[in-house]
């Protein structure tokens, strides 16, 4: 099975099996895994009172290369107060990204892949300025090996997203 329908099937059962008190969004935005190109990223989450389950999927593909991302975090999440009138929530969690990517010369027929996985610390700030419209950012903090965390690298992953509170 693809890692993409493994994190999707998790995100699922995640998101149907925690229900008390949940609300689910639905938002669209950018992520910082496209080295700054405005690449479209499609996010989704489902939060209730004190945890949360967030991902997102981006990607983007030419004649001569692609490459899809997946984000998923499992937050806890507490309210911060408000800013102009609207409520703002943060979270602390865990996070995991996976990307895959390919690319293929024009005068090769051998195409070169590569995979990016990681997982670390994750961080929330959601906005919701005219509810239930929000303002959401999360950033995930990968700790890859040993190596780079004693010299303090991450591979960080960060996702903005405009979206709807649908319930």
């Amino acid at each position: 099975m693809p890692p993409f329908f493994r994190l999707s099937l998790l995100f699922v059962i995640l998101c149907f099996g925690l229900h008390s008190q949940a609300s689910f969004e639905l938002g669209v935005g950018t992520t910082s895994v496209t080295s700054g190109r405005l690449v479209p990223s499609l996010a989704v989450a489902n939060y209730g009172a004190s945890w949360g389950v967030s991902g997102f999927a981006t990607g983007v593909q030419t004649a001569t290369y692609y490459q899809s991302a997946y984000g998923l975090n499992i937050l806890s999440i507490w309210s911060s107060g408000d800013f102009f009138g609207g409520p703002v929530q943060s979270g602390f969690g865990l996070g995991l990204y996976y990307a895959v990517s390919a690319y293929q010369d024009s005068l090769s027929s051998t195409e070169e892949t590569a995979a990016d996985f990681t997982l670390g610390p994750a961080f929330r700030v959601q906005w919701l300025f005219l509810d239930p419209l929000y303002f959401n950012l999360e950033a995930t903090f990968g700790l890859r090996s040993p190596t780079a965390i004693l010299q303090l690298s991450a591979q960080d992953v960060v996702s903005f997203a405009l979206g709807w509170r649908l319930w």
